[in-house]
């Protein structure tokens, strides 16, 4: 036998003493409590579940955003960039204020870059840069900076 000293709170005492108690008298009790350790441990299907289903909301979130779109352009597809989006061609292409808009739009939404530089048909690295520009503008009008 091994004698140690822990701290524990003072309402916890009898338990642990009860508990050392029946690890002493029946070996078979340690087993069991190990067991009880471990699967307390163990992130409970409840949890997961729970995570599971907070995801499932986002995409439905997502997806109802995503029809709404559609309705609101007379059930169209995306048929490709807005052509007041986007002023020049090639690499001296620019945003329009209207291709800002839409960036911001977007952004608001939740899709990534390189949804939004599909979207718009600018380099998805614009969009990268101009992310960052709107997180750090947004984060420092609601003062977390």
């Amino acid at each position: 036998m091994e004698k140690i000293t822990i701290r524990i709170p003072a309402e916890a005492r009898e338990t642990v003493l009860q508990t050392a108690d029946l690890v002493r008298e029946s070996p078979s009790f340690l087993n069991q409590l190990k067991r009880m350790i471990e699967e307390h441990q163990r992130p409970s299907i409840a949890i997961m579940l729970e995570q599971v289903l907070q995801r499932l909301d986002t995409f439905e979130k997502r997806l109802d955003g995503i029809d709404a779109e559609i309705q609101e352009s007379g059930g169209q597809e995306f048929s490709g960039p807005n052509p007041d989006w986007i002023s020049g061609s090639g690499a001296g292409k620019k945003l329009t204020a209207l291709g800002e808009e839409e960036l911001i739009r977007l952004f608001e939404r939740g899709l990534s870059d390189k949804q939004i530089s599909r979207r718009i048909g600018i380099n998805i690295s614009s969009v990268s840069v101009r992310r960052k520009r709107y997180d750090l503008e947004r984060s420092a009008r609601s003062g977390q900076m």
